[in-house]
This record gives structure tokens, sequence and C-alpha cells, in this order.
């Protein structure tokens, strides 16, 4: 996505959130979006994934140990 914020009639845009589809062949899509140096992610699945929050949590932590270890703050 964009390096640089973008803004509508003035109006700063704030975040962009990505959103994509899930074939029928498949259980769990994650969707990634880079906006103004934010990586974003998207995670839809089927109800075959019960626990997608705590996949979630799971990649939030993961992501915070990689930033950790290339020393981003």
């Amino acid at each position: 996505g964009p390096a640089e914020r973008l803004y509508l009639k003035g109006a700063p845009l704030v975040e962009m959130h990505p959103v994509s589809t899930l074939p029928a062949t498949h259980l769990l899509n994650i969707t990634l979006f880079s906006y103004a140096g934010t990586l974003y992610f998207g995670l839809i699945a089927t109800d075959a994934l019960p626990n997608l929050g705590r996949l979630a949590a799971y990649v939030e932590e993961e992501i915070a140990t990689l930033e950790a270890a290339v020393g981003i703050t």
C-alpha cells in the first residue's frame, strides 16, 4: 500500500484494512496490507477453524517478537 498518508478533502485516512474472500476449498485466508508504515492483517476462516481469535493473538505476539528481534519499537 501507500507509504505516505492519504487524505480525502483534507480528512486523513487513518487506517486501511484488508478484505478478502475465502475460496470454497480453503479453511483460512490471511491477507496483508501496508499503509503509511503500518502492516495490517486480515484473517477470515470457516467454522471448521473455531479459534480464529486465538490465531490472531498468536500473529500479534509473533509480530512483536519479530519487531523486538530487529530493533523496531
